[in-house]
């Protein structure tokens, strides 16, 4: 409403850079396309609109007169960086005053601000997910698993819900580690990592919560859901290992535990059954292969 402050005028917009919320941008000049996002037309506001044009139009075509029309043209910026710039139009040459003058440099100011609050949170929203984020893998760390995992959980306890957690550990971490490097055991852990997600269910919650160690939360209707969960899975590290033409093999072993949590069950109590079961099975996998890398 301080628009109607600025005595006489006709049209008014706010036309802006088409890059101007992206943080690898060139903050000099404009951008060949621009956007106006704030339009006066006839002194009407015209609400939540999205005007994109070619620069050289000044204007959009659509707010255009057949009319001869005089504007004043004003930019918007702060220090060196610029935003885009204001375009009046008004009833009679002689409205076109000072006060605008003041008027713009209020709207610099408020344009940077609301920049600065989107950079901030952008860069808060980045470090949650570096807080919450396994970086070799893109799953989730252990405390995102706890964070989501356990919410989760809890639903399928209120609901009376079927949910599954599954137990993963990956074999012959430490052979890969000493004999080909550790870069090669980091490859060896996205290869786990992207099975993980290959066999991705709806609801699914993965994280690698150790050096080799993973776990796994979804929700599930029975059984045969979990195999074949287990069936993509394995079936992905199968994949990788025939393709990667690698001198080493990666293989994981897994134990689930799955049901309709009670009362007395927590999230810690299902990953530990997962996990003892696991450990048998990666007992039973190491001997069944008798390979020191596997």
């Amino acid at each position: 409403s301080y628009i109607y402050n600025i005595e006489g005028f006709k049209n008014y917009l706010i036309c802006l850079r088409d890059d101007i919320m992206m943080d690898d941008k060139d903050p000099h000049g404009y951008t060949d396309r621009m956007e106006a996002r704030i339009v006066f037309h006839d002194r009407e506001n015209q609400g939540n609109v999205r005007y994109e044009f070619d620069r050289s139009q000044l204007i959009p075509q659509e707010l255009a007169s057949d009319e001869p029309q005089c504007y004043v043209f004003s930019p918007l910026h702060f220090q060196d960086e610029c935003y885009g710039y204001e375009a009046y139009s008004y009833e009679s040459p002689e409205n076109a005053g000072k006060l605008y003058m003041r008027w713009s440099m209020a709207i610099d100011d408020v344009i940077m601000n609301v920049l600065v609050k989107s950079k901030m949170k952008r860069a808060i929203d980045e470090l949650e997910i570096m807080y919450i984020q396994d970086v070799m893998t893109g799953l989730f760390n252990r405390r995102g698993f706890e964070k989501y995992a356990r919410v989760q959980f809890m639903n399928a306890r209120a609901r009376d819900s079927v949910v599954c957690v599954i137990g993963i550990d990956m074999d012959g971490l430490k052979p890969i580690n000493d004999i080909y490097g550790h870069h090669e055991g980091d490859s060896a852990l996205r290869a786990v990592g992207y099975a993980i997600q290959e066999a991705a269910v709806s609801g699914q919650i993965g994280a690698r919560i150790g050096g080799d160690e993973f776990e796994v939360l979804f929700p599930c209707q029975d059984e045969e859901d979990v195999k074949n969960w287990v069936r993509v899975f394995e079936r992905s590290l199968d994949n990788y290992n025939k393709k990667s033409h690698k001198p080493y093999e990666v293989y994981a072993s897994l134990g689930y535990k799955m049901g309709i949590p009670g009362a007395g069950d927590t999230l810690e109590s299902y990953m530990r059954e997962s996990d003892d079961i696991m450990y048998r099975n990666k007992v039973a996998n190491k001997m069944e292969r008798n390979q020191t890398l596997r």
